[in-house]
């Protein structure tokens, strides 16, 4: 506890401080009067203050008391400004002060409203005087301090406006905690009536108690313009929001005593003050919701609705809410009612899915508005409660009636609707939940009947207001309607039925209507058919047939047999058919068997009548089966005239000489003539009689089946059986049956002329029909070629054409005048046939007919039937054709004589020259120049032309023109050459010129014709067009990079005659193309025409750059058409900085003044103001505005003000600012207005008030303000909080200006010698920052050269740039641009980094933006995969490729210029003619650019496609023993596979026969130059058995000398051959070649080659085996001296007698292989490697790749000495071991000393290191893989060198220091006892 007395040791120091004491009394008191002066105070209510009461104890606490108190300590309040937040916005709401304390706020609002006061509260001290006593002494009162040590204000928020005042008992509460906690010897004394203690803690002895009160009241801290929701958690509205605002008080009033000592009343107290806030919320609350179900059924009121389990709600909706979507909606289901929504939770409906009502009883729903800005706003509905029930009972169900076929259906449902099936499917009906689907059915319920409703193909019905969907075979049954009974094959039928009946639920389980007919009877007869046509009358019915449906095993078959037995047999007979057969009513049951047939022709009926009786095991009705009608009449048929026809038929087989023909024939019946019996004889007549022999008869129906017409052999003779009865033909062997096409094979009869006869017999007709037909055959025809040559003997060129075919016989023998309509006919061929099919053959018509490299030629003589001529046997010619080519054509270049390579230009020869000449029979060379195949047609000449080509030409072969065309006569054929095709003159050569040119590429297409040749394939020869000579690069008449103005001429100069300078002008590349011999421009691109080019604002903007670029061109008119005839120069671009638009010269003032020595000016007193531009007007505003002004009228906006110079500006009185600001812009039309002008004057004055610069206002970010006072030598303090500033705030330090980074309110008191300035109050607002601008073309991408970059700013900022990466912010920098265009240039691969920044008056600028771009390496920035000029095959595709960043590819293949119109896409697929030119263009559109700068252009070359390569052997053919298979191909090389993969050129290349020796599928393909690939050719090879691979009784390894070795086979009978010379066996070559006959001793080590062999089998693989000799030991005591290993740093041992092995040999024994050349060893465990396997080593060189590697892994001492490649065979085939090996490599001998360690080396080079054993100098490892190992060592090493004795040395070291520490610390500690005794 603080003491109350204070008696100070030196009573002087009083004297010194009572002036600062009084003066701190006073300033207490003022600030108490002011406090009580301010207006605003709430008066708030139940408040806790600190006053006088003489009775209450604390104010006479010990011998001193206060003994009086005038005024107290209060609580103040004031509340400046209410703000309601809600539905997003911000208003302010109805106050109602009326209440003092308690005003009313009143407003619309929602659950979502906040309300935010601005409050302040504090106390107020009123105390204006006190009296203090002490021993009943009156003490002089010497100051009262009163400070606040916590001031807060708390509110809780009341939902009952009932309720009392939340901190009604704060002061008992608050005082009740404090004295409880209090201890009980506490000599604190407690205010009996005020909340003031005599503890001293700062102010803060209550402050627990007040924590610990407003805690349990749950009240929050409130703290101006927070916010304060409206509605509770809970959702509750809250009606009244009570605040307590606090202060706890260090209270002390001081006395003075006679002088002599002071007297201090020190006290912890709380003032406070109660106010509240009622609401009254004027919004409205929304209506509770309706609701309409599915069904049609609305919810708006009380009582329980009934309706269906499926009915769901479709939509809810409030009278308050204009729409579904303007709220959110809310339900909740139950099974029991809800009395408090408090603590349920809400479901929303998402208002268009339908809501399952789950069948609860009961349904809750409410509607929270949705209120948009500028509506009425409505407050959540009360929720609305629908109590519901569901319909639980089904309708009764169908009964069914059947009559005949037919049944009917009823119900004794009222208004029941019935549904069926017929397919024996259950009736299914399935809510239709979809609400589109139930509103579409909805619409069409107009149209309903009830029954079934068809919409998009499915069935509806609605019940109850549902709609469900019906299963698809469900059908509506119509009252009365009688459906056919849908029967099965079985005859039965089902039907299943549902009933519908509103009020009821569908019917659940289907009624199933179940009905059996008996299958119709039918009767059989004697002779085992039934009545009907053609009956035999004797025949009688001896069997009625029922056939049962049901197999025995079916559950139904029983039944249905007894339901037939009961049933009664019933006939009826009626000469007229009756059509109705249901309708007969004098049945007549059918007693007994057999029964007789009506003795007339007529209608006989039969059928079974059911028995009513039941019939166990069938659960349903059985009904009569259907009437058998038969129609019985006896035989009448007669034979029509065309029964039996003959048909002669010409033999396919082919014959070399097409003589001595055969045939075949064949018989033909009517269609409607059936079951017949035909016979034939080549020898005699066919005489058929009837057999009576009864025995017989029975023999032959026994020896055969059936009752139809049949033939048979029986005791060497031939019957036939008709209609029943058999007839003896005559002798078997003369009487065929004919069953089918009988072969005429006797050549010799045919030619003299032979007789067929036929008979014919048939059931339903009566007796038989006889033919017969006598035939001759005739010889080939001759054959005769347009070329003249043999077809049979000669070679012919493909061209070759048949030109006649003639009879042997001559037009005028009588064989030929006979046989009219005789036909010579042909058929060409690659096929070898032995026989040709009829439909192959085509009629010779007299035209001539190519043989079109056919290998075969068919000719016969055709004659025609019934001509009594049978046609010739086909003849066959193998037809050969030439197939050598002429040598190829060589090319050859020139200019001016000499030969060039690479590209053509105008003037140039071209000299075609044969390959391989042939003396005597040189070609004649065509060529073409268009692209083109040269072409030679076959014409159709008359005899006439012909004769007159033969009269022109001298000798077998040569060329004549005539009649402007063109021929040549080559292997005796005309041919004429096409209009492009021309035939090559070696004196003149082929002259490079326009008539030529052609898309900048030129192709000559050359080949040679040579008699006894064919006409080949051409060479093509491509010249791209070079134009040796370029344009000059044209220039400007102002340089690249000067400045210039808007308004300034550029001319463009080119350098030479007919140059045409094309430029763009906004940063892109000119494009110029040449399309069909026109000069096409591309987007932006003009023509200079000579005119200079001004520069002005269509595209150059002040302050900007601006980019000509411009290229030169020269060009050739070839007729309409032009051509480039030098290359188009260089571009040049020429970049001009536009400079800025000229200004107003600034505003100045007479008097002058600057901002560190303002002029003092007296008011009334005149300022002009000038500026240095003539005419120029000024606008200037006096409250430190910037002027702003239209500049169209002139006329000054508000606060702005016109200068007249006639007035000048009068000086104003003096106000409370000491200064005058006059900020001034001077416009002038055409210029730029001026920088703004700050004139600021100074009043005379004594302290000159403190002025900042600049002045107060908007500002841009990071501004710097200094404060300056023309008062010389006055000190300026400022606060930045608001507050005023005093001596005691902060001192402005010139040097450190302020930086405005936010808005910032300064003010500032200007004191010198006690005196002060005025407050001056600076606010600057901090203008809003721009953003940074923003590039079409992302950062990082990659662009073409010359792509415009475009920037885009906030509205009217300019944008300010640099290109070269420097800051564009950085004051002098020259590299700044002005503009939204960036252009960006460079050369491939640079990268440019653009930095940009926006800036505009009144606004802050902008971040620094970086763009970095990197230039495309491609013309246009596109590249394809294919090299522009190359071949290509027809379907290739051609992938293009961009570096552009995000940029989409268009493309054209006709040579256009692309757009984003064309064909967009990578791929690009090559179609076209063979030697056809492509011509791909392609543009690259970048994301964020509307254009491409330019083109890529790529030209390709289709190429001619190759046949597909043919084989010696034809495909299929088996191998019995090695033989070789060729290929050959029309011209180029071959490749082919052997495996049955397809062949590519990667593939072997063919160079002589393919050996086959097993079975294999050969593929081939034909490759050239300048040819497309040719097809796949396929020819599969069988292969005999291949002889088992030799055994050895040891694998590979070493072995003890002596050792015997035996080889065997598993094929019996095979014999063994080996070398040892390391050779492989063959038995072509037998030096060398041992044949093994038994054991071989191995005495030294050797390698077998091991080979077996038998005849007609393939010989086995050969199977190498290598043993090396192990030799005795002749010392075993000698052991290597155990030490430790020792390095010498270097990684070598240092001594090799130091080290030894811990182990020797291999760790494991199970497989031990040894390589004798090298010393591998690889060793495993049992199991682990495969038997018969081999160790196969090589030794190899690494990559330089695992030396590095090496060096890094263990160090750069260290590399590879010695690598192997180590494989182990089985059968010569590479494997892998099945588990863990261990490997040894030898080490070498000058590694012997050294560490070593090995690795295994990948194919890529990389390197791991194994764990390496040595032992017995090999170094042993275990891995599981196989492959290439390498030893490593040292293969550097360091100079030795002596060791430093570094130990020693940091001996020495250590103890010297700790002396020298020592040393210290007892230095330090005597100097420290020294100070001591000084300081003493």
């Amino acid at each position: 506890m603080k003491k109350r007395f204070h008696f100070p040791n030196k009573f002087q120091n009083l004297k010194k401080y009572r002036h600062i004491a009084a003066g701190t009394l006073c300033l207490v008191l003022a600030a108490v009067l002011l406090w009580s002066q301010l207006g605003g105070i709430l008066q708030a209510e139940a408040s806790e203050k600190i006053y006088y009461d003489g009775t209450d104890a604390i104010w006479k606490a010990g011998s001193a008391k206060v003994t009086s108190m005038n005024g107290e300590l209060t609580e103040s309040v004031k509340v400046s400004d209410y703000t309601l937040y809600t539905n997003g916005t911000s208003k302010k709401p109805t106050v109602d002060t009326a209440g003092g304390a308690n005003p009313r706020i009143s407003d619309a609002y929602v659950e979502d409203a906040e309300l935010s006061l601005e409050l302040q509260a504090g106390a107020q001290n009123q105390v204006t005087s006190y009296a203090l006593s002490l021993n009943n002494r009156r003490l002089t009162t010497a100051g009262m301090v009163c400070t606040e040590a916590e001031n807060g204000t708390y509110y809780v928020l009341v939902t009952d406006s009932s309720a009392p005042d939340s901190f009604k008992d704060f002061k008992k509460e608050v005082k009740d905690i404090y004295q409880a906690g209090l201890a009980a010897d506490s000599t604190v004394t407690v205010s009996t009536q005020m909340l003031m203690t005599t503890e001293n803690q700062g102010g803060l002895a209550f402050n627990r108690a007040i924590q610990s009160y407003m805690q349990t009241k749950g009240a929050q801290l409130y703290k101006s313009g927070d916010r304060i929701p409206l509605y509770t958690a809970e959702g509750r509205p809250v009606v009244r929001i009570d605040m307590l605002s606090v202060s706890q008080l260090d209270f002390a009033l001081k006395g003075k005593y006679v002088g002599f000592f002071t007297f201090r009343a020190d006290y912890d107290a709380v003032v406070s003050a109660s106010h509240s806030y009622a609401l009254r919320n004027t919004a409205p609350t929304a209506e509770s919701p309706t609701a309409v179900l599915e069904s049609g059924t609305a919810l708006n009121g009380s009582g329980t609705v009934t309706i269906s389990p499926d009915d769901r709600v479709k939509t809810i909706s409030s009278r308050s809410v204009d729409s579904m979507t303007a709220g959110t909606w809310q339900y909740v289901l139950s099974d029991e009612q809800i009395t408090d929504f408090s603590t349920i939770t809400w479901k929303v409906w998402d208002k268009k899915t339908p809501v399952d009502l789950e069948k609860k009883k009961y349904l809750y729903l409410r509607v929270i508005p949705r209120n948009d800005s500028g509506t009425l706003l409505y407050l959540t509905s009360d929720p609305a409660e629908y109590v519901l029930s569901y319909l639980t009972e089904e309708p009764q169900a169908a009964t069914a009636s059947a009559s005949g076929d037919q049944v009917t259906l009823t119900t004794a449902q009222k208004d029941g609707r019935i549904f069926y099936t017929t397919d024996k499917t259950d009736i299914i009906f399935t809510k239709v939940t979809g609400t589109t689907l139930s509103d579409n059915l909805n619409s069409q319920a107009a149209s309903y009947d009830g029954g079934l409703l068809t919409y998009s193909e499915k069935k509806y019905l609605r019940v109850n207001g549902l709609w469900y969907q019906c299963s698809a075979s469900t059908e509506y049954y119509r009252a009365g309607t009688a459906l056919d009974l849908p029967y099965n094959n079985k005859l039965c039928a089902e039907l299943r039925t549902k009933v519908v009946a509103e009020g009821y639920l569908p019917q659940q389980e289907s009624t199933v209507h179940r009905y059996q007919k008996l299958n119709t009877p039918s009767a059989v007869l004697e002779s085992g058919g039934s009545p009907g046509s053609n009956t035999d009358p004797a025949d009688r019915i001896v069997r009625v047939r029922v056939t049962n449906p049901y197999a025995s095993s079916n559950a139904y078959h029983e039944p249905y047999g007894k339901a037939v037995a009961k049933a009664a047999v019933q006939t009826y007979f009626s000469e007229t058919r009756i059509e109705n057969p249901d309708s007969i009513t004098g049945w007549e049951n059918l007693s007994k068997l057999p029964a007789d047939l009506p003795e007339k022709d007529g209608y006989y009926y039969l059928r079974l009548k059911a028995s009513d009786e039941a019939v166990g095991g069938f659960t349903g009705t059985y009904l009569d089966s259907a009437v058998q009608e038969y129609r019985i009449s006896y035989l009448t048929e007669t034979w029509p005239e065309d029964a039996l026809t003959i048909t002669v038929i010409p033999g396919t087989a082919v014959t070399e000489e097409g003589k001595n023909g055969t045939g075949t024939f064949e018989l033909k019946v009517p269609e409607d003539i059936r079951n017949t019996v035909l016979l034939y004889s080549l020898t005699e007549d066919i005489t058929p009689e009837r057999v009576d022999d009864g025995d017989i008869r029975t023999a032959l129906n026994g020896a055969v089946s059936g009752r139809t017409a049949v033939q048979t052999e029986y005791q060497n003779r031939r019957y036939a059986r008709a209609n029943g009865i058999w007839y003896d033909c005559g002798p078997a062997s003369a009487v065929l049956a004919y069953t089918g096409e009988v072969q005429l094979d006797d050549s010799k009869a045919l030619a003299a002329g032979m007789t067929i006869r036929v008979m014919m017999m048939a059931d339903n007709y009566t007796g038989s029909v006889k033919k017969e037909k006598t035939v001759q055959s005739l010889d080939a025809p001759e054959i005769t070629l347009e070329s003249g040559k043999a077809a049979e003997t000669d070679k012919i060129s493909q061209d070759d054409r048949i030109l006649s075919l003639d009879t042997p016989y001559g037009s005028g023998t009588d064989l030929y005048k006979s046989c009219q309509g005789l036909e010579l006919q042909y058929y060409l061929t690659d096929r070898n046939t032995s026989a040709v099919s009829e439909g192959l053959w085509k009629t010779w018509d007299g035209k001539m007919v190519g043989v079109n490299r056919n290998a075969y030629l068919y000719v016969r003589a055709m004659a025609p039937q019934d001509s009594g001529y049978l046609s010739s046997a086909p003849r066959k010619v193998k037809l050969s054709y030439l197939t050598e080519e002429p040598g190829g054509i060589e090319a050859k270049a020139y200019v001016d004589g000499k030969e060039v390579e690479g590209g053509v230009d105008f003037g140039d020869q071209i000299e075609l020259i044969e390959l391989k000449a042939v003396e005597g029979n040189q070609a004649l060379i065509f060529y073409t120049t268009d692209g083109s195949q040269p072409t030679f047609t076959r014409p159709e000449l008359t005899t006439s032309q012909k004769d007159e080509l033969e009269s022109r030409l001298s000798g077998v072969m040569g060329s004549v023109s005539w009649d402007g065309k063109v021929y040549v006569k080559v292997n005796g054929l005309w041919y004429e050459c096409g209009a492009q095709t021309i035939l090559y003159n070696s004196t003149t050569r082929i002259q490079v010129d326009e008539s030529i040119y052609a898309e900048n590429y030129l192709v000559i297409n050359a080949l040679g014709i040579v008699e006894g040749k064919t006409i080949g394939t051409a060479d093509r020869f491509s010249y791209a067009f070079y134009l040796r000579e370029q344009v000059k690069t044209p220039t400007a008449s102002v340089a690249d990079g000067e400045t210039v103005q808007i308004g300034d001429l550029v001319n463009l100069l080119g350098d030479g005659e007919n140059i045409r300078i094309y430029y763009t002008t906004n940063g892109s590349a000119p494009v110029v193309e040449l399309v069909d011999g026109k000069i096409t421009l591309g987007e932006g691109t003009k023509e200079f025409s000579g005119t200079p080019i001004q520069i002005s604002t269509d595209f150059a903007e002040y302050g900007s750059t601006v980019t000509i670029t411009a290229v030169a061109c020269k060009f050739r008119l070839y007729g309409e058409d032009y051509a480039r005839v030098m290359r188009d120069s260089e571009l040049a671009r020429f970049t001009y900085k536009v400079g800025a638009q000229a200004a107003v010269e600034p505003v100045t003032s007479v008097p002058a003044t600057d901002a560190d020595n303002r002029t003092v000016v007296k008011p009334g007193s005149k300022i002009r103001l000038y500026s240095g531009t003539e005419k120029a007007v000024i606008f200037y505003t006096l409250d430190g505005s910037e002027p702003a002004f239209n500049e169209t009228t002139l006329e000054p906006s508000s606060g702005t003000l016109k200068y007249n110079s006639s007035e000048a500006i009068t000086v104003p009185p003096i106000t409370d600012s000491s200064v005058i600001t006059i900020t001034a812009v001077a416009w002038c039309e055409g210029l730029a207005s001026s920088n703004i002008s700050r004139l600021i004057f100074q009043y005379p004055g004594a302290v000159s008030a403190p002025y900042a610069t600049p002045a107060a206002g908007a500002v841009t970010e990071n501004t710097q303000v200094t404060l300056k006072t023309a008062t010389e030598g006055a000190v300026i303090y400022y606060t930045t909080d608001g507050t005023d500033p005093t001596e005691k705030s902060n001192v402005y330090d010139s040097s450190n200006p302020f930086v405005i980074t936010k808005d910032t309110t300064i003010k500032a008191l200007a004191i010198k010698d006690k005196m002060e300035s005025e407050i001056m109050t600076f606010t600057y607002r901090v203008s809003t920052k721009l953003s940074v601008p923003t590039a079409s073309i992302d950062s990082g991408s990659v662009v073409a050269s010359g792509t415009v970059v475009g920037l885009t700013a906030d509205s009217g900022a300019t944008i300010r740039y640099t290109v070269d990466g420097s800051d564009p912010k950085k004051s002098g920098n020259q590299k700044v641009l002005i503009g939204s265009s960036v252009i960006i240039s460079g050369s491939p691969g640079d990268v440019i980094t653009v930095r940009t920044y926006a800036s505009k008056s009144g606004f802050s600028d902008s971040e620094v933006g970086y763009y970095s771009y990197s230039i495309s390496g491609y013309e246009g920035g596109i590249f394809a995969d294919r090299e522009t000029g190359s071949t290509v095959k027809n379907g290739d595709v051609i992938r293009l490729n961009t570096d552009v960043s995000n940029a989409k590819i268009y493309y054209t293949t006709d040579g256009s210029t692309p757009t984003e119109s064309s064909h967009a896409g990578s791929s690009v697929t090559i179609q076209g003619n063979p030697g056809e030119k492509i011509t791909v263009k392609a543009i690259a559109v970048a994301s964020g650019t509307n254009k491409a700068v330019s083109a890529a252009t790529f030209v390709y070359t289709i190429l001619d496609k190759l046949a597909a390569p043919t084989a010696s052997v034809p495909t299929g053919a088996v191998f019995t023993k090695k033989s070789a298979v060729e290929l050959t191909a029309e011209t180029g090389s071959i490749y082919y596979t052997t495996d049955g993969s397809v062949p590519t050129t990667a593939s072997s290349l063919y160079k002589d026969g393919i050996v086959i020796s097993s079975a294999v599928t050969v593929k081939a393909i034909a490759v050239a130059d300048k040819y497309e690939q040719s097809d796949v050719s396929t020819f599969t090879y069988d292969f005999a058995n291949q002889v088992e691979a030799p055994q050895t009784s040891y694998a590979s390894g070493e072995l003890d000398m002596g050792t015997v070795v035996e080889f065997t086979c598993g094929t019996e009978g095979a014999s063994i051959y080996y070398r040892t010379d390391g050779a492989d066996p063959d038995l072509k070559d037998t030096s060398g070649l041992e044949l093994y006959t038994g054991p071989i001793t191995i005495n030294k080590a050797v390698t077998f080659k091991i080979l077996a062999v038998k005849n007609e089998m393939q010989d086995s693989k050969v199977v190498t085996v290598g043993y090396t000799v192990r030799e005795p030991v002749l010392n075993e005591n000698q052991e290597e001296e155990t030490g430790l290993i020792q390095e010498d740093g270097s990684g070598r041992l240092k001594s090799r007698r130091s080290f030894s092995d811990t182990q020797s040999g291999p760790s494991y024994t199970g497989t031990v292989l040894r390589n004798a050349v090298y010393g591998i060893v690889v060793a495993a465990e049992e199991n682990v490697l495969p038997e018969n396997v081999q160790l196969d080593v090589k030794q190899v060189q690494t990559s330089d790749a695992a030396e590095r590697m090496v060096k890094q892994l263990v160090s750069e001492s260290y590399g590879i000495v010695e690598s192997y490649d180590v494989t182990l065979l089985v059968n010569g085939e590479a494997v892998q071991p099945e588990g863990t090996i261990e490997i040894g490599l030898p080490i070498p001998a000058s590694c012997e000393n050294s560490l070593i360690q090995v690795a295994y080396v990948t194919e890529d080079g990389s390197v791991e290191l194994y764990d390496t054993r040595r032992s017995g100098g090999t170094a042993y490892i275990k891995t599981s893989h196989l492959s290439v190992y390498a030893i490593t060592a040292p293969t550097e090493f360091p100079e030795e060198t002596a060791d430093f004795p570094w130990m020693l040395v940091g001996y020495g070291g250590a103890v010297a220091l700790t002396a020298l520490g020592i040393w210290l610390l007892y230095r330090a500690g005597k100097k420290k006892r020294e100070g001591g005794k000084t300081d003493e």
